[in-house]
């Protein structure tokens, strides 16, 4: 297990897209954060394998409704002491 930063841009605040990220996070499994951003994007903390990980891309990449527009997700491997105990939307 890896922890990764997702930064995700777009149409991502106030179109319910973090609880979207949080919805995908359990049902796969992940553990972690997401956070809105200052600047308008979105932050993810995941960690996880690469596959799940790549499993949450492709769904985030997919919105769940029109309001939704992806237009980047940045991915970083961060290196992190903290292991989360499930996902969590930090407001």
């Amino acid at each position: 297990m890896k922890t990764t930063e997702l930064i995700v841009s777009g149409r991502v605040q106030g179109v319910g897209f973090r609880n979207y990220v949080s919805q995908i996070a359990k049902d796969l499994n992940i553990k972690g954060t997401v956070r809105n951003l200052s600047d308008g994007d979105v932050k993810i903390i995941a960690q996880t394998d690469d596959d799940t990980l790549n499993k949450m891309v492709e769904r985030i990449k997919q919105p769940q409704h029109q309001f939704m527009k992806i237009k980047d997700v940045e991915i970083h491997d961060l290196q992190l002491d903290k292991v989360y105990d499930d996902f969590s939307v930090v407001y």
